[in-house]
């Protein structure tokens, strides 16, 4: 009985030293993918009195490139360029459409469990973005959106975090939502209101 219940624990110490072992195995790799997707966002409108209304979201568009290098078999770094057209309508302004184009590097730590051909995954980080083309569109004429004729500087800072499937190595459904962190106003709202980005990201992309 004796030698049976060492025999056991003996295994059950085995393999547990044995999972550990693969949890935290280096296991680099450098892996690209092509993304494209729908973009529902909206601006969040803060006014120095310390109420928050929002726009009406609008719809837009996401494309660009993935980069990843996983450092263990469930933890990769993430990272990439993307192109980001973000789009809200104020009704309450001369029924004003804002479009703003903006170039994005995220940065993000994915954690990842497989089972068979299907790898789930949840991630999290941060994006700096540079805007780069857009417009505010009303019922009296079109105005730029950045710069000093417009309402918006070019710089954007947030977080960003969601959920992915991997279906077969390569082809990946993901959805996820980012919040800016940084008034994007450039001071010219009445009342001395603040603009903060945010928008739900829904991809599908293909990793190589």
């Amino acid at each position: 009985m004796k030698k049976t219940l060492t025999i056991l624990l003996g295994l059950v110490l085995g393999l547990s030293l044995h999972a550990r072992s693969d949890w935290f195995r280096y296991e680099p790799e450098l892996r690209f993918g092509v993304h494209a997707g729908y973009v529902r966002s909206n601006m969040i409108e803060e006014l120095p009195i310390g109420t928050k209304g929002s726009l009406s979201p609008e719809g837009g568009v996401r494309a660009g490139l993935d980069l990843s290098f996983s450092v263990f078999n469930w933890l990769e770094l993430g990272s990439g360029l993307n192109f980001i057209g973000l789009c809200s309508r104020d009704e309450a302004w001369f029924n004003n459409v804002y479009r703003a184009s903006y170039v994005e590097f995220p940065l993000n730590l994915r954690l990842k469990q497989s089972v068979f051909w299907l790898e789930m995954a949840i991630f999290g980080g941060v994006y700096g973005a540079l805007g780069i083309g857009g417009s505010s569109r009303n019922e009296v004429g079109s105005y730029p959106f950045f710069g000093p004729d417009g309402i918006a500087t070019r710089g954007d800072f947030g977080l960003n975090a969601g959920v992915e499937l991997t279906l077969f190595g390569h082809y990946r459904l993901s959805a996820g939502y980012r919040h800016g962190l940084i008034d994007i106003s450039n001071g010219t709202l009445a009342n001395g209101a603040r603009l903060y980005n945010e928008a739900l990201v829904c991809s599908i992309s293909y990793i190589f």
